[in-house]
């Protein structure tokens, strides 16, 4: 005897036999992206671009610091007039290759002028007191006195740490 309850057991086993798997979509493919991510590319790439720009100005800016100071390393002085005069020599060339207009202006300056204008080019003076009366003496002292490794250290920081501003044109 079929009760209401067999029959729809038997009528939902009916339509079960009937019915099909689920037929799922195909996987969204990885390639080519979503234009967000097309975007994203162009924008990194914009950004490492300027940052080489930059990076590479920086470089070429501040060649010339590079230069003078493996030409201080270089420099081997076998007495402290060599030394101050190669000193001098190289500060002014470098103030020069950075700041050609400044040419009339620290071309002549004498010694003890030009350390106080080396040192206002640094937010920390770098030639102390010593430095400055060793070069300020250094023309009569005796020729074959050291080296002194406190003024190539100063030079050396000097040549790390400067900051010249745009010469004003007058």
């Amino acid at each position: 005897m079929n009760t209401p309850v067999d029959q729809k057991a038997q009528m939902a086993e009916a339509l079960k036999a009937q019915m099909a798997d689920i037929i799922l979509p195909p996987p969204v493919p990885a390639w080519p992206p979503a234009w967000g991510w097309w975007v994203l590319a162009g924008v990194m790439l914009a950004a490492l671009i300027a940052i080489i720009i930059v990076w590479k100005q920086h470089q070429r800016k501040n060649c010339y610091r590079k230069t003078a100071i493996t030409a201080l390393n270089q420099a081997k002085p076998s007495n402290l007039h060599e030394q101050v005069q190669s000193i001098l020599t190289l500060t002014k060339a470098c103030v020069l290759s950075a700041q050609p207009a400044l040419r009339n202006q620290v071309a002549s300056m004498p010694a003890e002028p030009w350390l106080a204008w080396l040192n206002s080019k640094v937010k920390t003076p770098v030639f102390g007191e010593q430095e400055c009366k060793l070069i300020a003496e250094f023309a009569y002292r005796p020729s074959d006195q050291a080296p002194s490794a406190e003024l190539s250290k100063a030079t050396e920081q000097w040549l790390r740490t400067h900051q010249l501003k745009e010469a004003q044109h007058a």
